[in-house]
Parts: C-alpha cells; structure tokens; sequence
C-alpha cells in the first residue's frame, strides 16, 4: 500500500510539474536530458540501495538483454509524453493516461494468460466511460490549446503512448517474475536504467550537444526527481502486484490533477469533469475488491443422504493446490 500511495502521489507531481514547465513557464530544455540525468540518478540510487559491486555489475549487464526491450519502450512513451502534456491540459492528459489499465489487462490475457472476472471488466469499461467524458468536455474548450489539430495531435500521441505503456508493464512483470525472479528490485533497475541512459544520451547529442542542459530551472530539477523516482516505484509496483493493479493507484490521482490543474493552471473544472473523474475513482474501488472467497475458490455443495450432514467438495485451481502442497 506505501508504495502504491507512493506512486500516486508521483505521478501528481510529475504531471504538475511538466504541465507547468511547458505551458506556464514556456521552458524550452531539452526532455532528453531531463530523462537522460533523472535515470542516471535511478541507476546510482540503485547502485547503492543495492549495494551492487563492479564485478557484479558486469554479470547484470551481461544478462540485461530482456531489460533492452523496455528501455527502447520507456524512451519512445517519455518523449510523446513530453509533446503531449505542452499539448493538453494536465487534467485531460492525466485523465486519458489511465486507459493503460485498459491495455494492461488486454495484454495480461495474451502475455500472461491471465484471465479477467466479469465484475473487473465491468470496472475497466467505467473507467474508459470517464476518460471518455472528461476528454469530450475538453474538447469543447479548446482556447486551452494552441489549435483544435494541436488537440488532437496530442490525443493520438497519448493513444500511442497509453497502448505502449500497457503492453511494456505487462513485459516488465513477466520479465520480473520470470527469469529476472531472482534479482532485487534493484538489480533490475540497474538494467534497465543503464539501456535507457544510454538511449537517452544518444538523443541528447542531437542537434547541438553544447546546448544539451540549456535553460534547466529548478522546476526541471524537480521533474529529474519525479521521474527518477516514478522508475523505482512502478518497477517495485510490478513485482510485488501487477500490471494492472498498478495503473489503479495511478487513476487516484486522476482527481488530484483534475482540481490541481484547475486551481493552479487554469484547466477545466465543469460538471462534467467532475462526474468524470467520479466515474474513475469508483472504477478504482470497484476493481481493487478481492472476489469472493466461495467464487475464488470454488464451493459446491452437494446433495446428501436424508438425516446426514450435507458435505462440501472443495474445488482447487492448480495454483491453490500448489499453494497448499497437494493436502
């Protein structure tokens, strides 16, 4: 829970704090160092959080080929993300980034195997309904951009980067409890936080590498901070939850941008916007609660002998009977 509310709380500031950057402030940075120098602090704070030794850092390496694919993943959805929010509003980009619960789930069921209840695809059509709402009453407001075909540049950016998102988590824990089950949470960042830098780099040196830390502020130090720290909290996420748990701390904090970005950056704050974001923590609460225990795992009472005591069958699934050694 600390880090699920950890992650929440990230993901506010981040947003905030870019939206601002970009829209308010007018910042003109380069997002390739921003998320260059914010995965090198991942990677030292992993170094030493993990007290990984050189030696032992050779071997990670070695084996970070797996890492390579989110890397490539992370470094494409941070650079849309950065167009997207100078494009939309905070509220409207964080209500719309939730639909990565909506991939997440989808690609469980083909990466995964994972099957999804009735009552949690329930709660992911609520949500969409929301992020659909919310979407529509921006739409309607469009001096908040710079265009109408801004506003949609940067929906279909957010569309992409909304798919990618989902398909990398549900990469990232098949990879973290896979053949990365062995490793900390750490060692993992380690891996993937070495790919990304080193894509980011890359970026960076274009056009002018002389001008790569050009007019960073203290708000773009902070968002160095955000990110860094968003690295950590959802690769922890990923390997004690999973994908799709994940997002659902996220959509919290759709609320909290919505009436931030009203008070503060002078988004939209309507009916609607409010019944949006509604529909949207309800679909939280709605997916977060554990089944029932006789559906979970299986009940069946059967018919008994008049006078005798009606007997129970116990169903298992094969992951129960493991857990319970097969007595």
């Amino acid at each position: 829970m600390l880090i699920l509310s950890g992650l929440c709380l990230q993901t506010v500031c981040d947003v905030m704090l870019r939206s601002w950057s970009r829209r308010t402030l007018g910042e003109t940075y380069s997002s390739s160092s921003v998320l260059m120098v914010a995965e090198l602090v991942k990677l030292t704070a992993s170094l030493v959080a993990g007290g990984v030794h050189p030696c032992h850092l050779l071997v990670l390496l070695r084996k970070s080929t797996p890492a390579a694919v989110p890397a490539v993943a992370f470094l494409v959805m941070n650079m849309l993300q950065f167009d997207a929010v100078a494009r939309l509003d905070a509220s409207t980009f964080t209500v719309g980034l939730q639909t990565k619960t909506l991939w997440s789930a989808i690609f469980s069921m083909w990466l995964l195997g994972r099957k999804t209840s009735l009552r949690k695809w329930r709660a992911l059509l609520v949500l969409v309904a929301g992020v659909a709402l919310i979407v529509h009453q921006s739409g309607y407001d469009l001096q908040l951009f710079a265009s109408v075909d801004g506003f949609v540049v940067g929906l279909a950016e957010l569309a992409l980067q909304t798919a990618l998102g989902g398909f990398t988590s549900v990469y990232i824990e098949k990879y973290l409890k896979g053949s990365a089950a062995s490793l900390s949470i750490w060692e993992v960042n380690v891996q993937m936080a070495v790919w990304s830098a080193v894509g980011y780099a890359f970026l960076a040196s274009f056009p002018r590498p002389a001008a790569t830390f050009d007019d960073w502020s203290l708000t773009t130090c902070g968002i160095v901070a955000t990110s860094a720290t968003g690295g950590i909290l959802v690769a922890s996420c990923l390997k004690y939850t999973d994908a799709v748990l994940k997002n659902f701390p996220t959509s919290v904090s759709v609320v909290l941008v919505t009436y931030g970005s009203a008070i503060f950056l002078n988004g939209p704050a309507t009916f609607p916007t409010a019944v949006g974001s509604l529909l949207v923590a309800i679909s939280v609460f709605n997916y977060a609660e554990p089944e029932a225990i006789g559906g979970a795992v299986g009940i069946k009472r059967q018919n008994s002998a008049p006078g005798s005591v009606a007997s129970l069958t116990v169903r298992r699934t094969p992951s129960q009977q493991n857990l319970v050694g097969g007595c």
